[in-house]
């Protein structure tokens, strides 16, 4: 009896500790497996862990983009810069026009004008125009208006002109001739020598004329300021009137072209 009961008490203690095992190994089980919750949580957490050729590649995309920004704003700045530099050349190779080629001309406000000065003109023969680059019509020419010149060789006078300034032509040191149109009715040439055209003023002996005599008509009753200044080839005055008349010939200043000549009168050349 004392041997069944040690062996069903033996059974028992065998049965506790396989129970108690059991139970201890679900436990273990439980402890390591992560809860659903806990994996859910893990994972969210967790970074995203890119593979040694990913990372090496990604960073490789990252300083291209940020090489190329750089890139993009120096090649906008190249661009620009040429447009700057030929913007600078385009005005830089701008340059005033050149004036066209005029005497100076006095507007009178009425449609007409005077010439006042050679202006910007080179040319030795000059040939004032009927009219002024603004439309005038040239109906003068002033005081001294070409008084000095040294390059002047010869003037032709328009229609048109019906007042010459004293002195217009003054010492002129290469005037060889002074020719007016044929249908201006206040003045007139006779061999390059300026008169009015009623031949009673003589205005211009060109200074340079290579004559070495001229004749003046007795009709003359006045000889207008330097008319004869500087005529160094000038010899001999042939006047057509008497002695008389030539004394009464109203001369103006500085003639001394006049001192220097021969003067023969119509009564003394015998």
């Amino acid at each position: 009896m004392k041997k069944k009961i040690i062996i069903i008490a033996a059974a028992i203690a065998v049965a506790s500790i396989l129970l108690a095992a059991s139970f201890a190994a679900c436990s273990l089980n439980e402890a390591k497996a992560p809860s659903s919750s806990d994996t859910e949580s893990a994972t969210l957490e967790l970074p995203t862990h890119l593979s040694p050729d990913e990372q090496q590649e990604s960073e490789s995309d990252s300083d291209s983009s940020l090489a190329t920004e750089p890139q993009t704003e120096q090649t906008s700045d190249t661009e620009e810069s040429p447009k700057d530099s030929d913007n600078i050349d385009s005005e830089s190779s701008e340059t005033e026009p050149t004036p066209a080629l005029s005497l100076d001309y006095i507007s009178h406000g009425n449609g007409t004008c005077s010439v006042s000065g050679i202006g910007n003109i080179v040319d030795s023969y000059i040939t004032i125009p009927l009219r002024s680059p603004d439309g005038d019509v040239v109906t003068s020419i002033e005081d001294g208006a070409f008084c000095g010149n040294e390059f002047i060789r010869a003037v032709e006078i328009p229609s048109t002109v019906s007042y010459i300034g004293d002195m217009a032509f003054s010492d002129c040191s290469e005037l060889v001739y002074i020719s007016v149109d044929k249908a201006n009715k206040t003045f007139c040439d006779v061999g390059g020598v300026l008169f009015t055209s009623d031949m009673t003023r003589l205005l211009a002996y060109p200074s340079a004329s290579g004559a070495s005599t001229i004749s003046i008509p007795s009709s003359v009753i006045k000889i207008a300021p330097m008319a004869f200044f500087e005529c160094n080839n000038l010899k001999t005055i042939e006047y057509q009137g008497t002695a008389a008349e030539w004394s009464k010939i109203a001369i103006g200043e500085m003639n001394y072209g006049l001192f220097s000549t021969s003067i023969i009168c119509a009564d003394t050349s015998k």
